[in-house]
């Protein structure tokens, strides 16, 4: 509605979707979830629940206690996701231009229409980070985005990062060395690398990847201070 977060997200519009929520109601709108249980495939309703439940770090039938009382109105946003750019260096084939530059450079040669997304910061993000437990970096190529690297850095400056889990996906193109004491100033990282096979399958699959790079990078993953998530795509190539 505006780019303030919470005016956002206590409009009319969403305090109705939560009241279906609540009478147990699935809304229309949540299509994606709706189709998906109905073939009996997990949703990214139960999938985010599962997650949030397993790291969120508080009394969620309380907090949404607070939100019922409250005229259904939501002051607090645990969880967030940070995608500053499409910034990325590689043009997957299973990709499209809002998640990739390279991917919307290869899309305009073959005459499809498509922009370059950047994202500025809402007006109350930095108020609401400091009540946030999982802050979700996201992209583009995450890794190569220097707003990303800001606000890790802010974050810990602010003496935040020990009391929250950060979720970083990425491509396994870089993994910069000064990352290593930045994340141990974390309660946890959840590192997700996106892999879809090894060798020439991914250098195709991921145009841009070389699987000698990535394969010295997945090394230093591997002996950093993280926990590590294999994200794989299965294509019709």
């Amino acid at each position: 509605q505006d780019s303030n977060i919470t005016n956002t997200r206590n409009n009319p519009f969403w305090k109705l979707i939560r009241q279906q929520f609540l009478s147990d109601e699935m809304p229309k709108e949540c299509s994606t979830c709706i189709n998906a249980e109905r073939v009996g495939a997990s949703s990214p309703r139960q999938l985010n629940n599962e997650y949030l439940f397993e790291h969120l770090d508080i009394d969620i039938i309380s907090e949404l206690q607070k939100i019922i009382d409250s005229n259904l109105f939501a002051d607090k946003v645990y969880a967030i996701d940070y995608m500053p750019s499409n910034f990325c260096n590689y043009a997957c084939v299973m990709c499209y231009s809002g998640a990739s530059s390279q991917r919307y450079v290869f899309d305009i040669k073959q005459g499809i229409k498509s922009k370059y997304e950047i994202n500025s910061v809402d007006a109350d993000f930095f108020d609401i980070i400091r009540d946030v437990k999982i802050l979700g970096f996201t992209g583009g190529e995450t890794i190569l985005q220097p707003e990303v690297m800001k606000l890790i850095d802010y974050v810990i400056e602010q003496d935040l990062a020990k009391d929250m889990i950060i979720t970083i996906l990425t491509n396994a193109s870089d993994f910069p060395d000064t990352l290593v004491e930045k994340f141990k100033q974390f309660k946890k990282v959840l590192y997700t690398v996106s892999i879809d096979g090894i060798g020439d399958v991914i250098e195709y699959q991921r145009r841009g990847a070389k699987w000698d790079t990535m394969t010295k990078n997945i090394a230093k993953i591997h002996a950093s201070p993280v926990h590590e998530i294999i994200n794989h795509v299965v294509t019709s190539i």
